[in-house]
């Protein structure tokens, strides 16, 4: 083969070497020989890019410095390229961090290839290896099922896993029943018991106790009785326990706004009406829980006519300078109360 015009001797052998067809045999075997071109020029084809790839130097937007291919990955999403160490040690530090969906987009700060910039999973397994590869499922897991109402932790505490129910069984005898992706346990996500199948439930029993404790007169012959039946030690740990949840979940009604798009409850402690969900990334209004756009958000705000124009910061108690804020006319937002 005659080496082309600006080739390199190194380059003329890697074609040699690349690419070597019988010259000799049958027409059978030349047909047969024939076939497999294709798959001889693409393997040619992946390997000369390699090569280029290899020997050209990158910019790596992590550490800013020049550095050659070989040292380098180029995202198979988008293209862009980072220098390894870097590109594992920046995932290694968010899977750790528990930002699990900060690792699957792509680092450069301009990248828009979206979500074909997603980093895949088997480009994490590579990059951060199979130790934090399995915080990664888990914490993805989690995320999933915190935004799942019919999911629950496994209640045994050395495994920690997700157990998710089927809505379609709501209503049903098996409405409670879950059934640990980790470990297998099956149990009540009332009682956190082991699966009792049809038996009644011990907390629909104990909610009903309670109420019923709670409806007698102090002092009565009647809790005399109760309290001997049950245990008034019993009946009261039982009761402090209901309270503290009714509690809880009267607090978090009151004191917090539902994300519009996985409906996880956020509680802002500070800044501006303009929120972004840490479960699944959405863009919203505190006030009205509108969807914002995530590439500007701030245009909610200062559009004249909506009501809440020009109200980005309100429902702060001060300013930085001390001037108050009007009280925020809560009216027209009903699903927002006044703390």
């Amino acid at each position: 083969m005659q080496q082309g015009q600006g080739w390199t001797d190194s380059q003329a052998q890697e074609w040699r070497d690349a690419i070597v067809l019988p010259v000799e045999g049958s027409i059978d075997e030349q047909s047969a020989s024939s076939s497999t071109l294709s798959a001889l020029l693409t393997h040619f084809s992946k390997h000369r890019i390699l090569t280029l790839f290899s020997h050209t130097r990158f910019n790596c937007s992590i550490c800013l410095e020049s550095v050659k291919g070989r040292l380098c990955t180029r995202l198979e999403g988008c293209g862009h390229v980072f220098c390894t160490p870097c590109l594992q040690d920046y995932l290694c530090m968010l899977v750790k961090e528990g930002d699990w969906r900060g690792a699957r987009r792509c680092p450069d700060l301009e990248c828009t290839a979206m979500p074909s910039g997603l980093i895949s999973r088997t480009e994490i397994q590579s990059l951060v290896g199979e130790e934090l590869l399995a915080r990664y499922d888990w914490l993805e897991l989690k995320a999933v099922a915190e935004t799942d109402p019919n999911a629950t932790h496994c209640p045994i505490s050395a495994c920690g896993g997700i157990a998710r129910g089927d809505a379609r069984e709501a209503g049903t005898w098996s409405e409670g029943l879950r059934i640990c992706s980790s470990c297998g346990y099956a149990f009540c996500c009332f009682c956190e018991k082991a699966w009792h199948g049809k038996a009644p439930c011990t907390l629909v029993q104990i909610s009903a106790l309670i109420e019923e404790y709670a409806s007698l007169i102090e002092g009565s012959a009647e809790q005399k009785a109760f309290e001997a039946r049950y245990g008034r030690s019993n009946i009261l740990r039982l009761t402090r326990i209901y309270n503290e949840e009714i509690a809880n979940r009267n607090w978090i009604r009151e004191n917090s706004t539902a994300c519009p798009s996985c409906s996880v409850n956020i509680v802002k402690s500070e800044g501006c009406n303009h929120m972004t969900c840490r479960a699944c990334q959405a863009h919203f209004c505190y006030l009205c829980q509108s969807t914002l756009s995530a590439a500007n958000p701030y245009v909610h705000y200062n559009t004249p006519g909506i009501p809440c124009y020009q109200k980005l910061f309100h429902g702060l108690e001060h300013m930085e300078d001390g001037e108050e804020f009007e009280p925020l006319p809560w009216e027209g937002f009903p699903h927002v109360e006044a703390i």
